[in-house]
């Protein structure tokens, strides 16, 4: 059973997605996370990134590939975090992704400083796949309605594809089929998750009408079953878009990866015994699955919980 998980993350891969801060400059209606420039304005530590690098290590010694996904509020709201925090993973030979609202833009100096911070990871031909010495960078300025009703300024696609004609940036140009960095306008039925701010204007019944289904996971969402794990601030396993907030309990940065995988994969059982699931009582079937089975599973599992690789192949 263990080889069969292990093969089956070796060809999906793994997702890392540790939020680097809450704090955002904007404050738009459907944030899941609920984001704002109230939030903490804490940035993640040295001490989780050394655990996170823990965490990649050992997966690459089982040949699973791991992308890390940079998660605010916004990640670029201070630049000279940013850049600590991008010098190192990059360093690491991993893959990066990071969305971003383009506040950046709005000013030159903004733009220049942003642009520093991943200059030097950008391939010569613009394409994500082969920056950051071939391991990937992928960055996204998602646009809709709600990010778009606080863009001021520079901050707008005209000028982000214009900026790249300019001398100064016309070596950093993205590839139009596969670029660095990109402007991604998203589809106006785009699905809202019914957390944080989402809950107010969530779109999910509709769309479980749309498709007569009363079962929806994001994980899950068109059969794609890619894995990914959150990480809070405080190194706490969080999902907040399938599982609906923190997974008090279940673990920490310091527990091996695949052993929070590995329950995760028994909740999902769990869950579609109950037939019905989905954003608006998953938390609730989350909550039900940890009385009832969760510490079983942990004494079942917990020889994975450790990092010795040995103990997986």
């Amino acid at each position: 059973m263990i080889q069969n998980f292990i093969n089956n993350l070796a060809k999906s891969g793994i997702i890392i997605e540790p939020f680097i801060t809450k704090r955002c400059n904007w404050k738009c209606d459907f944030c899941m996370y609920d984001c704002s420039p109230v939030s903490s304005g804490d940035f993640i530590s040295d001490y989780m990134l050394r655990k996170l690098k823990k965490q990649v290590d050992f997966l690459r010694k089982l040949n699973i590939p791991v992308i890390i996904n940079l998660l605010g509020g916004e990640p670029s709201l201070y630049f000279d975090k940013l850049k600590r925090i991008v010098d190192e993973i990059s360093s690491w030979n991993i893959g990066i992704t990071m969305p971003t609202n383009g506040w950046w833009l709005e000013g030159e100096i903004s733009t220049k400083k942003f642009m520093n911070i991943f200059e030097k990871l950008v391939a010569n031909t613009g394409v994500s796949s082969e920056s950051n010495g071939g391991n990937g960078l992928a960055i996204q300025i998602s646009d809709e309605k709600y990010h778009s009703a606080w863009r001021k300024g520079n901050n707008n696609k005209k000028y982000f594809d214009e900026l790249f004609m300019r001398k100064e940036y016309e070596h950093l140009k993205p590839n139009a089929d596969d670029p660095w960095i990109k402007w991604q306008v998203l589809d106006p039925d785009y699905l809202i998750n019914p957390h944080g701010r989402g809950l107010g204007i969530s779109n999910l019944k509709s769309f479980l009408k749309k498709n007569n289904t009363e079962r929806f996971c994001t994980q899950e969402y068109e059969g794609q079953h890619l894995q990914s794990i959150h990480y809070e601030l405080n190194g706490h396993i969080s999902s907040v878009c399938m599982f609906g907030g923190e997974h008090e309990g279940i673990g920490t940065i310091n527990d091996n990866i695949l052993y929070i995988i590995m329950l995760l994969r028994y909740y999902e059982l769990y869950r579609k015994k109950i037939g019905k699931y989905n954003c608006y009582n998953c938390h609730d079937i989350f909550k039900s699955w940890k009385k009832d089975e969760l510490g079983i599973l942990k004494e079942k599992f917990s020889y994975l919980n450790n990092f010795n690789s040995e103990n997986f192949i």
